[in-house]
């Protein structure tokens, strides 16, 4: 998150698409956007907004969640500049899965706040 071109009003979303793996259930519901997180072991950020969209437009819907830049710098400062950010998230059953670092998942879109 060191881009010059991020400042403080502006947001990053993370998609988290709806795939195969749970074509049996309605992906969506299964999920639970409070349990989506950015962050390390100096701290974890909340979403700003979520919404669901058919991202990909494959007719299932997918979760979009939203984050301020400007919070998720303050936790990487704290940690330090080779510590990385990594993406929590997880299902209303207590699944949980971990990206554990965000910046190998290729160029963020940043929006405007």
């Amino acid at each position: 998150m060191s881009s010059s071109r991020w400042d403080a009003t502006s947001t990053v979303a993370a998609v988290i698409l709806a795939c195969g793996l749970h074509s049996r259930q309605r992906w969506t519901a299964t999920l639970d956007p409070r349990r989506a997180q950015v962050g390390n072991t100096a701290g974890a950020i909340d979403a700003l907004q979520n919404r669901t969209a058919d991202v990909n437009r494959d007719g299932r819907p997918d979760l979009v969640v939203t984050y301020s830049v400007a919070a998720a710098r303050r936790v990487q400062s704290v940690s330090g500049p080779r510590s990385t950010l990594a993406f929590r998230y997880g299902a209303r059953d207590g699944t949980a899965w971990l990206v554990s670092d965000i910046s190998r998942l290729g160029s963020p879109y940043v929006s405007g706040g």
